[in-house]
C-alpha cells in the first residue's frame, strides 16, 4: 500500500455507519447457501419489544418506548440483544433451481434462545414450507432490502477494506473522501486465490451457549453477557488489545468484546464472532478468559449514574492456548466445552491442569460453556 500512499485507514473510514456493501468470495456456489441477516437492538426491558409488533398508532406506547430507549442509550456498556432476522437463498436463481428472489426480505422475530446455528440450519433446510406454515413470527410491515450482485472475478472497487481492516489496492480515493467503503469478508476455504502478502495469526472465537439453570450460586442470574479477553502472561497489563473492533479509536482493536444478551434467559445461545490477532509466538500461560455477568435492566437502574456498572459477575471460564508447547487447537475448526467457576482466584490458570474437583481451591458451578474456535 505504500506505493499508493495509503498504509492505514482513518478511524472515520473504518467506523463509517453508512457502509452498505460487503464482498464475499465463494469458491463453490451451492443451492443451499443462504444469506442470513440479524437485526440487534439495545438491551432494555423486554416489554418494549412488543411495540414493534403493533401496526396501530399508539402515541402513549411510542412515548414509553422512546423513554426506555433513552434509558438504554445512557448506559455505559450499551449491550445489544438479537431482535429480528431474515434469510434468502444466494445461488438458487443463478443455478436454475428457483425463481428470482425479491430484494425486500421479510423480518422475523428472534424467539428466545431458539436461533442457534443448528436451529437455523433446520429452518433453512425447508425454509419455503416453514415460512408459509406460520411457524415464524413476522414483524408486521418490517422488511429489509438486500441487493446481491454476482461476478466471476473480484470487481474493481475504488475503496475496499479487507477483513483485517487494511486497505486493498488499488485505493483510488483520497483520504478525505466521504464515499463509504466496501468491506471484504474473510474467505474460509482451502483454495488459494492469490499469494499471501501478509502474515497474520488469527483466532476466531464463537461462544455457543451457556447452560446455567442448574447452578445454585446465582439463582437470579438472567440477562447474561459473555465477555471474551485474551490474557498475555508476559504483558504487565495482562489484558492485550488484540480483539478486532472497527468502531474502536484510535486503532481498531479493543481489550475485550461483549456478546449480545438474551433478555431473562438462563440458558442463552450466542451468535457472535470474536476475531483475535494472536502474537506470532505464544507463551505458556497465554489464555482466553470468558467472564459471565448478569446485566441489570430494571427501571431502578435508570436512576443510577450512566457510568455506573450494572454488571454482577456470575462466573468465569478459561482456556490455555498452549499445551505441551503446542497450540491446543489441533484442527482449524474445533469445539471446546469448559466448566464455569464462580470466582477467579489469583493464579487461576494453574488450576486448569488439576481438573475440576481434583484439589482446585475455588468454587465451581456444575455447568459448561461450549464454544467453537477457528484458527486461520
Amino acid at each position: 500500500m505504500e506505493e499508493d500512499g495509503v498504509t492505514t485507514l482513518s478511524q472515520r473510514i473504518l467506523a463509517d455507519k453508512n457502509v452498505r456493501k460487503i464482498l464475499y468470495s465463494v469458491a463453490k456456489p451451492h443451492r443451499d447457501i443462504y444469506l442470513v441477516i440479524r437485526v440487534d437492538r439495545l438491551l432494555s426491558v423486554d416489554t418494549s419489544a412488543e411495540m414493534y409488533m403493533k401496526t396501530t398508532s399508539d402515541l402513549k406506547g411510542v412515548a414509553k418506548l422512546q423513554k426506555v430507549i433513552q434509558q438504554a442509550c445512557s448506559r455505559a456498556t450499551q449491550d445489544k440483544m438479537c431482535f429480528a432476522w431474515a434469510a434468502r437463498p444466494v445461488f438458487q436463481e443463478m443455478l436454475g433451481y428457483g425463481t428470482k428472489s425479491p430484494n425486500e426480505i421479510q423480518l422475523y422475530r428472534c424467539e428466545g434462545n431458539r436461533l442457534s446455528d443448528g436451529d437455523l440450519q433446520k429452518i433453512l433446510t425447508d425454509f419455503g414450507r416453514i415460512e408459509k406454515s406460520g411457524r415464524l413470527t413476522q414483524l408486521p410491515a418490517a422488511t429489509i432490502s438486500v441487493n446481491i450482485d454476482f461476478s466471476p472475478k473480484a470487481p474493481d472497487l475504488s475503496m475496499c477494506i479487507n477483513s483485517s481492516f487494511m486497505p486493498v489496492r488499488p485505493w483510488n480515493v483520497t483520504s478525505d473522501s466521504l464515499v463509504p467503503a466496501c468491506f471484504e469478508a474473510q474467505c474460509f476455504n482451502d483454495l488459494i486465490s492469490e499469494p499471501h502478502t501478509s502474515l497474520f495469526n488469527l483466532l476466531y472465537v464463537y461462544p455457543l451457549t451457556l447452560k446455567y439453570d442448574s447452578q445454585k450460586a446465582f439463582s437470579k442470574a438472567r440477562n447474561i453477557v459473555c465477555t471474551i479477553r485474551f490474557i498475555s502472561v508476559t504483558k504487565k497489563e495482562g489484558i492485550s488489545k488484540v480483539i478486532y473492533n472497527r468502531f474502536a479509536s484510535p486503532t481498531p482493536f479493543v481489550h475485550s468484546m461483549r456478546c449480545s444478551v438474551q433478555y431473562h434467559e438462563q440458558n442463552p445461545v450466542f451468535s457472535d464472532e470474536i476475531k483475535i490477532q494472536l502474537p506470532v509466538s505464544l507463551d505458556t500461560g497465554d489464555h482466553l478468559l470468558f467472564s459471565f455477568s448478569h446485566v441489570s435492566v430494571a427501571s431502578t437502574v435508570s436512576n443510577k449514574s450512566q457510568n455506573e456498572n450494572s454488571d454482577s459477575p456470575i462466573g468465569y471460564a478459561w482456556l490455555p492456548l498452549l499445551k505441551k508447547d503446542r497450540l491446543i487447537i489441533e484442527r482449524d475448526n474445533q469445539e471446546f466445552s469448559l466448566s464455569v467457576a464462580t470466582d477467579l482466584p489469583h493464579g487461576y490458570i494453574s488450576y486448569q491442569s488439576l481438573g475440576f474437583g481434583k484439589g482446585a481451591s475455588y468454587s465451581l458451578c456444575y455447568d459448561i460453556v461450549p464454544f467453537r474456535i477457528l484458527h486461520y
